[in-house]
């Protein structure tokens, strides 16, 4: 599979389409194109395009059901009143740094 082909060669001065880099839908264009290669070119194991997509998503939602880190790290680390009390009190700090440096308004 040429990977390259996805990411993006950008546009100067355009932030959202950083040069050589992959932006949201390349992301998924490459889950898609992975699957199909996996589960339909090769392996024949699924009988459309589709079904091959869906035969990876399940086997992802798999592992990804055994691994429950990022539900437990939101809830013990990030959704709790000490969190809270520190990004109210930089809540300025915070909005100047991603002004500054998100590169929109």
């Amino acid at each position: 599979m040429d990977y390259t082909a996805v990411v993006s060669k950008g546009e100067k001065g355009n932030f959202r389409n950083p040069i050589n880099s992959l932006i949201r839908f390349q992301f998924l264009e490459i889950l898609v194109r992975g699957a199909v290669r996996k589960y339909f070119d090769n392996a024949k194991t699924a009988k459309t395009r589709v079904e091959a997509i869906k035969m990876h998503l399940d086997q992802a939602m798999e592992l990804f059901s055994q691994h429950n880190l990022y539900t437990n790290w939101r809830k013990d680390r990030y959704f709790n009143e000490e969190c809270d009390v520190v990004l109210k009190h930089y809540i300025r700090v915070i909005r100047i740094t991603y002004k500054q440096n998100s590169g929109g308004a």
